[in-house]
């Protein structure tokens, strides 16, 4: 994972550390890398099956729902 420190999010830099655990945000993950596989580029997501993940998460969601008796519409 690549992290980019000058957004504004971050000035003034001074703890570089202290910045990547309580001010860094997903806007400043510049790249990221899985297993040898480039994931993120540039701030840009490349994986070509966002759709099948997206209803992967949809369906996980549905699952913890259902087995937790929670209705959907209260998150």
């Amino acid at each position: 994972m690549m992290l980019k420190g000058d957004h504004i999010n971050l000035a003034p830099l001074n703890d570089a550390y202290g910045a990547v655990v309580t001010g860094m945000g997903r806007s400043n993950v510049e790249m990221v890398m899985v297993n040898g596989t480039i994931q993120k580029w540039n701030g840009r997501l490349v994986r070509d099956d966002l759709d099948e993940i997206m209803e992967r998460a949809a369906q996980s969601r549905s699952g913890i729902f259902e087995r937790s008796g929670m209705e959907k519409g209260l998150v």
